[in-house]
């Protein structure tokens, strides 16, 4: 009986700090873009139209149509483009699209519009339409830096990319904890319409932060120059479409020195008519089937759900159909029951806290017992504490339920934390360099789908008295998720190192064996000595030409 490796790769030559550094500075930036905005949009859209919830329903039904109809499509620009340019793109839009969403908030909270006239109708469809966009561009973003740049910065050394994924994901809580409350803070200081200024001005300053800071890892990483291509064997017997990953040139992998011009590899990256082929995912005879098979969707979602790891991804997705989260349904309800303000805001606290825990906790867990079954852990963990969350709502004694519903969901931030550290890495480690970008835009685009469900089912029962019902699902959904991690944390195969290949039926994960680890393991530190002398006698080239 096989176990799941505690490492998906093997040991790589070390990194340096500085580039974490970078990375974190990055990440920061951006997040407290994107937490400050989110905290704000809401609160805008409440001061514009204090008598009515719709905009802020409407917003959110919005932002995930766009992203469930467009994630996928983001995913598969990415693959195709080179990454640097990929990254001014989607870091130039992200920040200006907010930049115009956060001016035509405070046009229209300075001056106050008629509901029922053309230019407020404008503004706000022009609203809805950049805000919704810049989600769209910071997923992107997402994709581009978490799920392929960090990736490449790890080369291959697991045990860093886990410490650096949750890292990062401390950041991001610390964020969501700091953003908002600052925004609060210069909403009660100045003003609503100040605050929306302030954040264009942010917008300006993080853009060029994000941008210096990635530049200067671009220009410390020479992997990051290569864009692997897919190259299709196709066997002349069986007809069976084979992907594997090309060799990038050697002129681009070891640059003589930092001065020279950088090479990229991207030539070969297939076009949309050719995606199935170039995916290794055979056609249907059925001409008409197979058609419809290349629709780029379609094919995305296809190669998507033919991944060694896609039990896991589903299951992160699944999670996003809960109303069990400190989100706008919970608190309505829970201030329906008698909650204070003030105690909703110091029981979100506390639940932040709880998750940075998890993402304390899950590096040492990963080391200890393995990503998966780490991962596997925190699921279980989360689902345990839900069932006192879930508890409180059949009780009828306000107090009490009140207590056992934040305690249930607060405790369960930890292991939703340590569930989604696991999941998202699999999703970096075991999904081949080419089709990182649009396996990750599919998973975006699922879990806007479950999140986009769990409004409709908040539609569907809206009275505070059914709130059980959505409770009820939200446990379902976290129960199915951590069933269906459990069979995949249960299959017969190590995820060392991945190859995938495409039979008709399916796609296989080939163990590789202990030996040949140990000589792939001395063959890259050879080449990393190699590597080390060049760029050592380019350098000295260099002295001597000086």
């Amino acid at each position: 009986m096989y176990h799941i490796s505690r490492s998906l790769f093997f040991a790589a030559p070390p990194i340096p700090n500085k580039l974490r550094l970078f990375l974190f500075t990055s990440h920061f930036a951006a997040m407290w873009s994107q937490r400050m905005w989110q905290f704000s949009i809401i609160l805008f859209l409440t001061y514009i139209r204090p008598d009515t919830l719709f905009y802020v329903s409407a917003f959110g039904f919005v932002s995930n149509i766009v992203l469930l109809m467009m994630s996928s499509w983001v995913g598969r620009w990415v693959d195709a483009q080179e990454r640097l340019f990929a990254l001014r793109v989607v870091l130039l839009l992200q920040e200006f699209l907010l930049a115009v969403s956060a001016l035509v908030s405070w046009f229209l909270l300075s001056d106050p519009l008629e509901e029922d006239t053309a230019v407020f109708i404008l503004l706000i469809l022009l609203l809805f339409i950049t805000s919704s966009l810049a989600s769209l561009a910071s997923t992107g973003s997402t994709i581009v830096i978490e799920k392929d740049w960090v990736v490449v910065i790890a080369r291959k050394n697991s045990h860093w990319l886990t410490s650096t994924n949750s890292q990062l994901r401390q950041i991001d809580l610390i964020c969501a904890l700091a953003a908002p409350a600052l925004a609060g803070a210069i909403m009660s200081a100045e003003s609503v319409a100040f605050t929306a200024l302030a954040i264009v001005v942010w917008n300006i300053v993080a853009v060029l932060i994000e941008y210096i800071a990635m530049k200067r890892i671009y220009d410390e990483v020479p992997e990051l120059a290569v864009r692997t291509a897919p190259i299709v064997a196709v066997d002349p017997e069986s007809s069976v479409h084979v992907l594997t990953e090309s060799s990038p040139p050697t002129s681009a992998t070891t640059p003589l020195s930092k001065s020279k011009s950088r090479v990229t590899a991207i030539e070969n990256i297939p076009s949309q008519e050719a995606t199935s082929a170039a995916q290794g995912l055979p056609l249907h005879r059925n001409p008409i089937i197979a058609k419809f098979q290349k629709i780029p969707f379609i094919s995305s979602v296809r190669l998507y759900l033919s991944q060694p790891i896609a039990p896991a991804a589903i299951a992160l997705a699944i999670l996003y159909l809960t109303v069990l989260n400190f989100g706008g349904v919970m608190i309505t309800y829970a201030s329906n029951r008698g909650m204070a303000p003030f105690a909703i805001g110091l029981v979100r606290a506390v639940a932040s806290l709880f998750g940075l825990f998890g993402s304390f906790v899950f590096p040492r867990m990963a080391k200890r017992f393995g990503l998966v079954r780490a991962g596997q852990i925190g699921l279980i963990s989360q689902l345990i504490t839900l069932l006192i969350a879930l508890v409180s709502v059949w009780i009828i004694d306000d107090t009490t339920s009140l207590v056992l519903l934040n305690v249930g969901v607060v405790l369960s931030r930890s292991g939703l934390w340590q569930f989604d550290l696991a999941a998202n890495q699999l999703l970096q480690e075991a999904v081949a360099e080419s089709q990182r970008g649009t396996v990750n835009g599919v998973q975006a685009s699922a879990q806007a789908f479950f999140e986009l469900l769990s409004f409709l089912i908040v539609m569907a029962f809206n009275r505070p008295s059914q709130f059980s019902i959505s409770a009820v699902i939200s446990f379902g959904s976290v129960f199915i998720a951590t069933i269906l991690f459990s069979r995949f944390a249960s299959q017969p195969f190590v995820i060392s190192r991945i190859t995938t290949i495409t039979s008709p039926n399916q796609r296989i994960a080939v163990v590789q064996p202990k030996v040949e680890e140990e000589f792939e393991e001395v063959e890259l530190e050879k080449e990393h000595s190699e590597h080390l002398a060049v760029i050592a006698d380019a350098d000295m080239e260099d002295v001597k030409m000086t």
